[in-house]
């Protein structure tokens, strides 16, 4: 089956006569078939980043295609745009993330709290705020679990009565010295690299 639908006046859906709603399909060679449509969307074929499955006339180097198993890709003019693989990762392989252009801003969501756990958390987002155990006056963070190579994390101590110490090298945090947040202004910035979550940079605000 050919991956584009015919340009022409009968492209349109049609009913047969046993009721289904079908499409006309160039089959190449003046070959031209109906098929419904549950059956056009269920068996696009996979493609290629250079030809999608799922294309425009006009425009077939522009559009989806299956990158592997579970993996959906965009195309655009021939070039991998946008992938998102089978955890849901989404990629941008060979562009820029541009938001709003002109006035948009790029934003990290609303961070959720993390509350340490014997000198531990798992991230599991970009930012998130850190509280201690049992509500303690102070408590050390050693250990952040989470995430993946490369990725970004913002961290601040949810409140200002409640200190937060990131402590260098007791477990994956690779910081310029330890680092008390006691304000809920303090942030602190780590990049993950291997197991480790190495400093950025800081900022004490209080």
């Amino acid at each position: 089956m050919s991956n584009y639908i015919t340009e022409n006046d009968n492209w349109a859906p049609k009913t047969t006569p046993d009721g289904t709603e079908s499409v006309i399909i160039d089959e190449g060679s003046g070959v031209y078939k109906f098929a419904s449509l549950a059956n056009v969307l269920k068996n696009v074929p996979v493609g290629t980043v250079s030809l999608p499955g799922m294309a425009f006339s006009g425009d077939l180097d522009t559009g989806l295609y299956r990158v592997s198993a579970n993996s959906l890709g965009i195309a655009t003019g021939g070039v991998a745009a946008v992938t998102i693989d089978s955890s849901s990762n989404v990629s941008i392989p060979n562009g820029n993330l541009i938001v709003g252009e002109t006035s948009g801003f790029f934003s990290l969501g609303a961070a959720t709290e993390l509350t340490i756990a014997s000198g531990v958390v798992t991230a599991t987002k970009s930012i998130h705020s850190i509280d201690t155990e049992s509500d303690g006056a102070t408590d050390d963070l050693d250990t952040i679990s989470g995430g993946v190579e490369n990725a970004v994390l913002m961290i601040y101590a949810v409140n200002s009565a409640r200190d937060v110490v990131a402590k260098d090298g007791t477990g994956n945090l690779r910081l310029n010295g330890d680092f008390t947040m006691d304000s809920e202004l303090d942030m602190l910035t780590l990049r993950k690299y291997g197991s480790n979550w190495c400093e950025v940079c800081r900022s004490s605000n209080a």
